[in-house]
């Protein structure tokens, strides 16, 4: 084997450790930027458990014992402070407020249900394993699953770029597929990654069905009954891929990245025939390939042992004009829907942006005013980044309020009735918190038993990454520094290591993902 194809795949082995859900998540503690605090006799002992938190100012406090208040909005804690430079700046006892915290580390697993919890990560162990079996390392966000009229399928990740506490964000999705029937939907939410998840609400958005009518969700959280026009003709690269995307059923359309340049474009063109001059939207469902998350886990790797800072750092400036956050999605870039005008330029309309490479998404943009009974749509693409899997044309025919249904009975593994994790998930302000392997049975009431419904999942919260020791093999701060200042030529490089592993680990993902789904 070619030293630089074998150089590549053990790289991709070691940051396929990290699981895989969205292009951005938690990376935690190292040994060595631990050891420049001088803190290494607390490093690897779990019977000398260190608190290591990241202020939103730059500083950093270590702490050998802490605890919550009573209200549990302060950490009390003995320990160091350190500046912005890392000198110490005091030693003694200190109340720190959590809502300046950007995030914590610990070499200490906490399953307790409080805020310090699920800001603390897990720092040791499992390096072994991700190497020698990788499978074993993949993962998710929270993923969520609910019948077909059949069985129960996986049908949405919730909240997929919410990787620090600082990003909690609500997620909707379409649960495009989902038919539960009887006086209850059962809602099942999986941890199935060497993650904590903190999820603070979750809560289906019901419609009643009507005939020969879909309900879409747009961009901007309306919600529309619509007659759907399938496509007249669909044309990519390699011809003709209507047969791809005409129907909602996992045959997706997906092309391999450019070897010289992972940000290169490929465009798809769509007509529809015989449109009504009416309010329209393009439906799309998708979801990315794994290339977002091979660059952001490449950039964790270029931190090295320095991974906790370097996240903390990026936190920091997601808050200012420097933005690498920002500045490498830019890079990747979503989907953009582009229009043929009268004057037969193609004209932007929006770009769309769905995280995370495993459950499917179904949105709805909206177009402009429409002068004939044909429209012409181009979509421009990230080459290998995108799996399709429907296109269609909904005609807007009425604006809908979706019933909010609240969970009212959550069951543990075991199928025993769990009051505490629901009393957790109904609170506003504190948050249900799940560890590698949890699995919570989620019970709704039916709306009406005699009636149909399509139906969206509402979720909220953030998650966190536990480290693994096997990921802290390098660190090259020219190369993660020209990643967040010059993306793009940053991408161009990163190309041809790609490449050498890409159809292998598309292969390893998808054929390894749903290990433990089919316990379900």
């Amino acid at each position: 084997m070619p030293i630089r194809l074998l150089q590549a795949k053990v790289l991709f082995l070691i940051i396929l450790g990290l699981s895989s859900c969205s292009p951005f998540r938690l990376i935690i503690p190292t040994r060595s930027s631990l050891d420049t605090l001088s803190i290494k006799d607390y490093i690897g002992s779990k019977n000398n458990p260190f608190l290591k938190i990241h202020m939103g100012n730059g500083m950093v406090y270590i702490l050998s014992e802490w605890g919550l208040d009573e209200e549990e909005v302060h950490v009390l804690g003995k320990g160091k402070l350190y500046g912005i430079n890392r000198k110490l700046i005091s030693d003694g006892e200190f109340n720190i407020p959590i809502t300046q915290i950007s995030l914590a580390e610990s070499n200490t697993l906490m399953k307790a249900i409080n805020p310090l919890s699920v800001m603390t990560i897990f720092s040791l162990g499992g390096s072994a394993a991700c190497l020698s079996m990788p499978k074993l390392c993949f993962g998710s966000c929270p993923t969520f699953y609910i019948t077909d009229g059949d069985s129960l399928q996986l049908m949405a990740e919730g909240f997929s770029l919410s990787t620090t506490p600082l990003w909690e964000d609500t997620d909707v999705d379409a649960l495009f597929l989902a038919d539960p029937n009887g006086p209850e939907v059962h809602l099942r939410v999986t941890n199935e990654a060497q993650e904590t998840h903190a999820i603070k609400s979750v809560r289906l958005l019901a419609f009643p069905k009507e005939k020969e009518r879909r309900v879409i969700k747009l961009e901007d959280d309306h919600y529309f009954s619509s007659r759907m026009v399938v496509p007249s003709s669909c044309v990519a690269e390699e011809g003709d891929i209507l047969p791809k995307i005409i129907f909602f059923d996992n045959d997706e359309r997906y092309t391999v990245t450019d070897e010289f340049d992972l940000t290169a474009k490929e465009y798809i063109e769509v007509s529809f025939d015989e449109v009504e001059k009416n309010e329209n939207a393009l439906v799309l469902g998708f979801r990315q390939t794994i290339m977002a998350t091979f660059v952001y886990y490449t950039m964790l790797d270029y931190m090295g042992d320095t991974r906790g800072d370097g996240i903390a750092k990026l936190i920091r400036e997601d808050k200012v004009n420097f933005k690498p956050r920002e500045r490498i999605l830019d890079a990747l870039g979503g989907i953009e829907v582009q229009m043929l005008d009268q004057k037969g330029h193609w004209s932007t309309v929006e770009t769309v942006y769905e995280a995370g490479p495993i459950a499917k998404d179904v949105i709805g943009i909206r177009l402009p005013p429409i002068q004939g009974e044909e429209i012409r749509i181009r979509l421009e693409m990230t080459k290998g980044m995108w799996r399709l899997d429907y296109l269609a044309l909904a005609g807007l025919e009425k604006e809908l309020e979706p019933l909010a249904i609240e969970p009212y009975r959550i069951e543990d593994s075991n199928g025993n009735v769990d009051n505490y994790s629901l009393e957790l998930l109904l609170d506003p302000d504190r948050y249900l918190t799940t560890l590698l392997g949890d699995k919570h049975d989620i019970f709704f009431p039916m709306p009406d038993e005699d009636e149909s419904f399509e139906w969206f999942l509402e979720s909220r919260g953030y998650y966190l990454e536990w480290h693994r020791d096997a990921w802290l093999v390098n660190r090259d701060m020219v190369a993660l520094l020209e990643l967040q200042l010059q993306p793009k030529r940053a991408l161009k490089k990163m190309a041809s290591m790609y490449k050498d592993i890409e159809e292998e680990f598309e292969d390893l993902f998808w054929n390894s993902r749903y290990e433990m789904d089919h316990n379900y």
